[in-house]
């Protein structure tokens, strides 16, 4: 029987180690796509793509995320980085984006809303070629984009449904990262040229915006990469709506609630108070740690400066 949903994740060069799925829905399939004809899996379904073999790391990603129904088999695909693990049913998620008949799901930045902020901090902090960034910005400003147009998206995350629209954005989006890549390969970055292509052309569509908080949820858990550590670097403050900017104006982002059903709420709770538990026992292990250095140095430095005080002696 089809299913209503799929479910895509992809694993490239085993940069990630594969997250098991911790409760599936029955209505939906689950797929992780790689080059690895080696790699297993207990809850996902592997899938082995040849037609990868050759292409450079990035080429064989996006090859991947921008034709997911190459592989889904049903009409609706949700999309995940491998960095991603899935704890609970997300047909939630699937239900509101149906509801709201939109045509895609999409998770504006939950931190920078502008281009040359992105690249900037791609540059500092991520060892991107500064040459690159300026020739990506200089094609964008040459078409006559306006740089305080605010909107941008991230692309660990994404809802599409089959059928020419998808085709379309898929399409435009990879023409373009090939124009920006060098050499043969196609462009590192790909969620500035995907909203560069989304906020000039695709913005009159009915886009559901998600916020970031679905992949720290009772749903799913953002991992550091390649490993099984839980990726905390960003709170939300649930108290307040999620505003973020989408097709230069701000929205109201969808937050991924705990059920409101007792084994849940309990099941959440104990998992948060683990949590803060792993970490108080980390930081006690960090500060043990200084206290010992310090202490070694205050006996080093006593032992010194006996060493001086009976050297001054002698000399007397």
């Amino acid at each position: 029987m089809k299913k209503r949903y799929t479910v895509l994740t992809y694993i490239i060069n085993r940069y990630e180690v594969v997250h098991e799925i911790l409760e599936k829905d029955p209505e939906a399939e689950y797929l992780l796509i790689t080059d690895d004809a080696s790699l297993t899996s207990d809850t996902w379904t592997v899938v082995y793509d040849p037609d990868l073999e050759g292409l450079s790391t990035f080429d064989k990603c996006y090859a991947i995320r921008f034709n997911c129904f190459k592989y889904a088999h049903a009409d609706i695909c949700m999309r995940l980085d491998g960095n991603v693990q899935i704890k609970a049913s997300l047909k939630p998620l699937v239900d509101a984006f149906e509801a709201g008949d939109y045509d895609a799901a999409l998770m504006p930045h939950p931190v920078r809303n502008n281009f040359e902020e992105e690249y900037a901090v791609w540059v500092a902090e991520r060892g991107y070629p500064q040459s690159q960034a300026d020739r990506c910005l200089k094609s964008m400003r040459d078409r006559g984009y306006d740089f305080s147009y605010k909107g941008m998206f991230q692309c660990c995350f994404s809802i599409q449904r089959r059928g020419a629209l998808t085709d379309k954005i898929d399409r435009r989006t990879m023409e373009y990262l090939r124009e920006l890549g060098t050499d043969g390969v196609i462009e590192r970055i790909d969620q500035i040229p995907f909203s560069y292509i989304m906020n000039t052309e695709f913005f009159h569509l009915k886009i559901f915006p998600v916020s970031e908080q679905i992949l720290r949820s009772y749903f799913m858990q953002y991992v550091i990469h390649n490993s099984d550590r839980k990726n905390w670097n960003i709170a939300y403050d649930y108290t307040k709506p999620d505003l973020r900017w989408m097709f230069n104006r701000e929205v109201e982002c969808f937050y991924l609630d705990t059920p409101l059903e007792r084994t849940a709420v309990r099941r959440r709770e104990k998992e948060l108070w683990d949590d803060i538990r792993y970490y108080e026992a980390k930081m006690l292990e960090k500060q043990a740690r200084h206290l010992g250095m310090i202490r070694r140095l205050i006996t080093l430095s006593s032992l010194l400066a006996l060493a001086l005080l009976a050297t001054l002696l002698l000399l007397g």
